[in-house]
């Protein structure tokens, strides 16, 4: 997962799930991915229980089958409501994402990674999270 620096103040956070073709064959996905941030105020870390709500709906490309070369990617944009870290004692973080594929039931964690800072634990003041379609050329669609 990766997500883009933040500007001091804002409210808006966002990353890309991006799904890499492992194996020695091609294959094709089609949709969006299913996502949950993991994380918590102290303790140990569980599912925040994020809601996803796909853009689809807004966007008029929509989703396309992916067909995907070995060692080849796809992503998804996924947006969330965030704050400055100021005065966030009571505000959960998520340290980890799990992703389903679409057409999957196997989910994927993994940390974020910001490009500017290393692996991240950003601030979450909602349960829901605006996920695109899968993109073969990982463009967000906003």
């Amino acid at each position: 997962m990766l997500q883009g620096p933040q500007e001091d103040g804002s409210t808006a956070g966002s990353f890309y799930v991006e799904l890499t073709n492992d194996s020695s064959r091609t294959c094709t996905l089609y949709g969006f991915p299913g996502v949950e941030l993991i994380g918590g105020v102290g303790g140990t870390p569980k599912p925040l229980g994020m809601k996803d709500v796909w853009t689809a709906k807004l966007s008029t490309s929509g989703e396309k089958v992916q067909t995907l070369a070995p060692h080849t990617a796809s992503a998804a944009f996924v947006n969330f409501t965030t704050r400055d870290p100021g005065a966030s004692a009571d505000v959960p973080r998520a340290e980890q994402v799990q992703v389903i594929p679409p057409n999957q039931t196997t989910a994927l964690t993994a940390k974020i990674y910001n490009v500017d800072a290393g692996y991240v634990t950003p601030l979450v003041t909602t349960k829901t999270l605006t996920v695109g379609p899968m993109d073969t050329d990982a463009v967000p669609h906003k």
